[in-house]
């Protein structure tokens, strides 16, 4: 599982010789109102819903893009994704860097004045949690760069 991604894994399509498989987890929280915090509840229902498709299609790796601020979310992994090894990366920008990242991807308004905010408080949330197994750098490299440096540190290749 990836923290703070905007390449989302898809850098690591076909990398490991088998069957792998990406899901950006925010895609399966879409419903209002929710149901509980960040919509949680829902995102893990679908996960296990989802998993048995990648299962029967031989999938053996799978990349989750989520932000984890919730150390028991890790038992929920397990149970959606039964007998999975869950390695957690923090992927890791400069402020100014994440900032210009959210600039250039969203129009003026309240949502972009959230994300801008919320970039700072999740940083300094996820720095003190230190939930992950390891991190990597995102500021300057390329996302084939970042995506190796993770499956390397992950002992996939």
């Amino acid at each position: 599982m990836t923290q703070g991604s905007d390449d989302r894994g898809y850098a690591r399509r076909g990398r490991l010789g088998g069957r792998d498989a990406a899901v950006d987890l925010d895609a399966l929280i879409w419903q209002w109102p929710p149901d509980s915090q960040w919509n949680t509840d829902l995102m893990f229902e679908n996960l296990a819903a989802i998993w048995p498709n990648f299962e029967r299609r031989g999938v053996s790796h799978l990349v989750l893009a989520r932000v984890l601020e919730d150390h028991d979310e890790l038992r929920r992994y397990q149970v959606a994704i039964p007998g999975a090894e869950i390695k957690v990366c923090l992927i890791t920008a400069p402020e100014e860097q994440r900032r210009a990242r959210l600039l250039q991807r969203m129009p003026p308004g309240p949502s972009l004045d959230w994300h801008l905010e919320r970039t700072i408080e999740l940083d300094a949330i996820l720095l003190r949690l230190a939930y992950e197994d390891f991190t990597v750098e995102n500021g300057d490299r390329s996302v084939r760069e970042v995506a190796q440096d993770v499956l390397t540190r992950c002992g996939w290749i």
